[in-house]
């Protein structure tokens, strides 16, 4: 095998080595490498010829690169998939790569983009396709005004790292998601990094066993409906197995923050920080969550964490468990049935500290609620502007019942000046009955341990400590008795 004076590249060019500074040839017979370069050319001889090999970064099956005017697509062997001019061809060379890999498998396929990207068009990632994104920024063109990369009706998908920018300021479409996993499923988005998304930053649309995980979003949404992350299904009867996991979101404006809306959900270890509108977390009509280990920080209007049923379901078993929100506008945790009925949720060691309205709030407003149990519940007012009105409130509307409500151990505390008027508020002209409070602590600045305003029925209802059970008396939340 002889070395030709022209060596075939990729992109239908050729290669000429330099005269006096021929390529060192490598005794396997299969690789060249050019050292007459700055940066040393390396080729492989395949089906007959030499090709071009860019730089190998690891095991895949096609890389997209874009570097200074070009933008190219070539397999593991260096054989060219596609080419282009940087920055107008990006879409489509993409797209290349991702078509390049093996029809029908059902094994996965790495697919690694390399570079900084304008997408024209949605990306389609199919099944069985590892997306590597480490060393990429991909931003939406103007006018973009659909999807930036979709995963739709696949399955067994993984989308790793990289910088997603959806450019909302140059979008005139409502919905613009930067990445939308629509009926998929056993997809996982994991280190992803989005910013600007007009609608969505990350949705999840029905499907089965999704997972997002250690993602961050900043300065995500627009209108009164965007989310930065989005769990949504039509179908409440369907526990979906999907994860939400250890994400950050910062600098939110619009709806919520993390939106859900589907039933069988895990949110965990997930941080919301200065929230300009929405709530930090939300479950909108949901069945069979859980709600563990979150922080809402600095919310400026819309409350830390709701569980509200405002007309899709009614919604059942819920777990919150460990939760953290600080200093946020509105409510810092809030059970409210709006439209249809809520029951069976149970709050373990959730804290609050500081909510310019109140710690907890269970509010049958327009359906019923029942069987909610607060377990170790902490609120604590710690500035003197925006009181916390309350630490923990209960109450119904007239026509609706609030029932069966335990209150374990609550830790009210005031340490902002008399800003809590009551540490346990019961209102409304409606119907609560059922209620046992025990075990409670509070500081003398609480304006009242127990507040009663409600115009409606009041049955049932037991206010205690253990030390006194056996004498058949009750106390306030600072130990006294009441009769």
């Amino acid at each position: 095998m002889g070395l030709p004076p022209e060596i075939p590249g990729s992109m239908g060019r050729s290669y000429l080595t330099k005269s006096g500074k021929r390529p060192k040839f490598v005794e396997e017979g299969t690789t060249l490498i050019d050292t007459s370069q700055k940066a040393a050319r390396k080729f492989v001889y395949v089906d007959g010829e030499w090709k071009l090999v860019r730089g190998a970064l690891g095991c895949y099956s096609a890389i997209a690169k874009k570097q200074e005017t070009d933008v190219w697509a070539e397999d593991c062997y260096g054989k060219t998939i596609d080419d282009g001019e940087a920055g107008v061809d990006d879409t489509e060379v993409i797209k290349s790569a991702l078509n390049s890999l093996t029809s029908g498998r059902t094994w996965k396929e790495r697919v690694v983009l390399v570079g900084d990207f304008i997408v024209n068009d949605k990306i389609s990632v199919p099944s069985y396709t590892i997306l590597d994104l480490g060393q990429a920024k991909i931003k939406a063109a103007d006018g973009l005004n659909k999807t930036l990369i979709a995963c739709e009706s696949v399955e067994h998908v993984e989308i790793h790292g990289g910088h997603l920018d959806g450019n909302k300021g140059n979008q005139t479409a409502d919905v613009v998601r930067v990445i939308h996993l629509n009926d998929s499923k056993y997809v996982g988005v994991y280190g992803v990094t989005v910013e600007n998304a007009k609608d969505r930053a990350i949705a999840i649309s029905h499907g089965l066993y999704n997972i997002v995980a250690f993602c961050t979003v900043r300065n995500s949404g627009f209108g009164a409906n965007d989310h930065s992350i989005m769990v949504w299904s039509d179908d409440k009867t369907v526990i979906r197995h999907h994860k939400v996991l250890f994400n950050r979101i910062e600098n939110h404006v619009g709806g919520n923050a993390i939106d859900n809306s589907a039933c069988g959900v895990l949110f965990e270890g997930n941080s919301m920080f200065n929230i300009k509108s929405g709530r930090g977390f939300n479950n909108d009509s949901g069945s069979y969550i859980k709600i563990v280990n979150n922080t809402v920080e600095n919310n400026e209007d819309g409350g830390g964490i709701g569980i509200v049923n405002t007309g899709y379901a009614s919604a059942k078993n819920i777990i919150s468990n460990n939760n953290k929100v600080i200093n946020v506008k509105g409510v810092g945790f809030s059970v409210r049935a709006n439209l249809y009925d809520i029951e069976n949720v149970v709050s373990i060691n959730d804290q609050v500290l500081t909510a310019s309205e109140r710690g907890f709030v269970i509010y049958a407003d327009g359906a019923n609620i029942s069987n909610v149990r607060l377990a170790h519940p902490y609120a604590e007012k710690t500035g003197t502007s925006d009181a916390m009105r309350a630490g923990i409130r209960l109450k119904a509307n007239a026509g609706y019942t609030l029932s069966n409500v335990t209150i374990i151990d609550p830790q009210l505390f005031d340490k902002g000046n008399g800003g809590m008027n009551y540490g346990i508020e019961l209102t409304g002209s409606g119907t609560i009955n059922k209620i046992l409070i025990r075990d409670g602590t509070g500081e003398d600045t609480v304006t009242a341990a127990l507040y009663n305003d409600v115009t409606g029925t009041l049955s049932n209802c037991l206010l205690y400590t253990s030390d006194a059970a056996d004498d058949g008396e009750s106390v306030d939340l600072g130990g006294r008795r009441i009769i």
